[in-house]
């Protein structure tokens, strides 16, 4: 029954009926309090989901309680460089930068960086990460490393051997801000 709630949560969730999603969320994390699943990965996957939610409706205290407490069950589990903890390090750094608390955007946004070096499959978002990364750098006005962190973004971005280049708009982009906004146009 719980899968049918989160499969719910998700069709709600992609429709932008946020209350409704919001509401197959807390149901299918009721029924996983209760049976977690093994190592609670179940319960883990639920209170993402619902942070996702949470964080669309801008509570973001919710969302960071929800994430906390997913990732409390990854590290209970020693899976503290996974695709669940990268994807919760992001989400993390996200609501870090709505809020403007942008010193712990740049932790996580670092932490991500670490995780997705780890994965065994290779990183998948280290283009998003560093744009995060720069983003939060160009916040704390540490517009060097900044500039330096999204020129990755972008060369990772171009590179052949590089994961998802659909973030290369968004890696120029952001980079294309900042040195706008240093007075460095035609570069």
């Amino acid at each position: 029954i719980a899968e049918l709630h989160v499969a719910g949560g998700w069709m709600f969730f992609r429709q932008g009926r946020l209350a409704e999603s919001r509401a197959e969320w807390a149901a299918a994390l009721g029924i996983r309090e209760v049976v977690p699943g093994e190592k609670q990965i179940e319960l883990q996957k639920v209170l993402v989901g619902l942070s996702q939610v949470e964080l669309s409706q801008r509570d973001f205290a919710a969302a960071r309680a929800s994430l906390e407490r997913a990732q409390t069950i990854l590290s209970e589990n020693r899976e503290t460089a996974s695709e669940a903890a990268a994807a919760i390090e992001n989400a993390l750094a996200n609501i870090s930068m709505l809020e403007e608390k942008y010193g712990e955007a740049r932790a996580h946004a670092e932490r991500l960086l670490e995780i997705e070096q780890q994965l065994p499959y290779g990183p998948a978002q280290l283009v998003p990460a560093h744009v995060l990364l720069g983003r939060a750098l160009e916040q704390l006005d540490e517009f060097d490393r900044a500039e330096a962190t999204l020129r990755r973004a972008v060369e990772i971005a171009e590179s052949n051997n590089g994961p998802l280049q659909r973030h290369h708009p968004a890696a120029l982009t952001q980079l294309t801000n900042l040195l706008n906004s240093r007075g460095k146009p035609r570069e």
